[in-house]
């Protein structure tokens, strides 16, 4: 089957409005130029160091593009959960328990939260979390020092 970049074109622009970007405020998202976006809404085909940036901007895992390009979904990496905040555009992202987002939402001050504010919101909690991961790891593995040292 061949690639169909009229379909990739299509999922992206859903996805953006989605999000509730115009197509610039995207583009300054993904760190592409807008006639780069404009191009893939078009289905014309991209490179692919464009398409990651767009894909991670949309909120995909890395292999969506392909996916869709070759008659597939997208997989979101984070699941989208869309907020009238009084304009009808904002969307929150959150992680994969949409019971999170009022609190992500509280937590920023109430004001919109476009996907990388979420995402860097995300990304804190997570490597906060492995961190005290490893300091449990850390305590039980000088708990157990320490029980060898007394025996």
């Amino acid at each position: 089957m061949a690639d169909d970049w009229g379909r990739l074109g299509a999922y992206v622009r859903q996805r953006r409005v989605q999000l509730g970007y115009n197509q610039g405020e995207f583009a300054v998202t993904a760190k592409v130029a807008p006639r780069t976006l404009r191009t893939l809404e078009g289905g014309k085909p991209l490179r692919a160091g464009s398409l990651a940036l767009i894909c991670d901007a949309l909120g995909w895992k890395p292999a969506s593009m392909r996916a869709v390009l070759g008659g597939g979904e997208p997989e979101e990496t984070l699941r989208v959960v869309s907020v009238d905040l009084g304009n009808g555009r904002t969307a929150l992202v959150g992680p994969a328990d949409s019971a999170d987002i009022p609190r992500l939402h509280e937590a920023l001050g109430g004001g919109p939260m476009y996907p990388p504010t979420a995402r860097a919101l995300l990304d804190a909690m997570r490597l906060h979390a492995e961190a005290m991961c490893r300091h449990s790891e850390q305590m039980t593995n000088l708990a157990r020092a320490y029980q060898q040292i007394e025996a």
